[in-house]
C-alpha cells in the first residue's frame, strides 16, 4: 500500500498542496465524533479529561510554532546524512506508535514533524539509505506502543482519548495550509475538504462490522 500510493501522495502534495491538505483537515474532523463517542461509550466526559486534552493540544501547538521558525525543517531531504537518518528513525517510532492510537494516523504524525514528504518521496525513489530508518524506528515503534496503549485504554480510557483528541485537533493548526486563499486550488480544497469529513463515518456507517447482528445460537 505504501509503495503503491507514494508515487500519488508525493504528485498531489507536489502539485496540489493546498486542496490535498484540505482533503486531510476533512478526515481530521469527520474522525472526531467517532473518537469522542469511544471515549465515552462507558461513562459520561468528566471535567477532568480537559486537563490532558489541553497539555496534549499544547504539545502539538508548541511543535506548530517550532516548526514555522524553522522553515528548512520541512523541506524535502533526499540527501543521507546522520542527522536526517536520525530524525527518520524516531520518526518512524512516532508513526509506527501513533498507528496504534485510535484515531491518529502515521502520516500525520510524520506531517506534523516535518517529514512525511521526505519520507514518501525516499519510498517513492527507493532510496534505501533513507527507508531503512524509517523501516527500523517502525519495528520498533509497534512493538514497544502496543502493549503500552493497551494498558492505557484498559485503565486510563478516557484521559487516554482526551489526550488523543487534544493531538488531533492540535494537528490541525499543522495540517492547514498556510498559503490558502480563494483561487481554484483553494475552493477544490475546500470542497474536497467537506468529502473528506463524510469518509470516516462512511468506513462507521457502512463498512464496520454490524454489531447490532446477533450471534447465531450455537448448537
Amino acid at each position: 500500500g505504501i509503495f503503491g500510493t507514494s508515487v500519488i501522495l508525493s504528485s498531489l502534495f507536489e502539485n496540489f498542496p493546498v486542496p490535498t491538505k484540505l482533503t486531510l483537515v476533512g478526515i481530521v474532523l469527520g474522525s472526531l465524533p467517532m473518537i469522542w463517542k469511544e471515549g465515552t461509550s462507558e461513562h459520561s466526559f468528566k471535567p477532568v479529561n480537559i486537563i490532558p486534552f489541553l497539555l496534549a493540544f499544547g504539545v502539538m501547538g508548541i511543535m506548530f510554532f517550532l516548526e514555522n521558525a524553522d522553515a528548512a525543517q520541512v523541506a524535502i531531504e533526499t540527501e543521507f546524512s546522520m542527522g536526517l537518518a536520525v530524525k527518520l528513525f524516531f520518526g518512524g517510532i512516532v508513526a509506527a506508535f501513533s498507528m496504534i492510537i485510535p484515531g491518529i494516523s502515521g502520516s500525520l504524525m510524520l506531517t506534523i514533524m516535518g517529514l512525511y514528504e521526505t519520507a514518501i518521496t525516499a519510498i517513492k525513489d527507493l532510496n534505501i539509505a533513507l527507508i531503512i530508518p524509517v523501516g527500523l524506528g517502525a519495528v520498533i515503534g509497534v512493538l514497544a506502543g502496543a502493549k503500552l496503549i493497551s494498558v492505557l485504554l484498559s485503565k486510563f480510557k478516557q484521559g487516554t482519548y482526551a489526550i488523543i483528541i487534544g493531538l488531533i485537533v492540535g494537528s490541525l493548526l499543522t495540517i492547514f495550509p498556510s498559503d490558502f486563499s480563494f483561487n481554484t486550488q483553494g475552493i477544490v480544497g475546500i470542497i474536497l475538504g467537506i468529502v473528506g469529513i463524510f469518509i470516516p463515518v462512511f468506513f462507521e456507517k457502512v463498512l464496520a462490522p454490524k454489531t447490532s447482528e446477533e450471534s447465531p445460537e450455537p448448537n
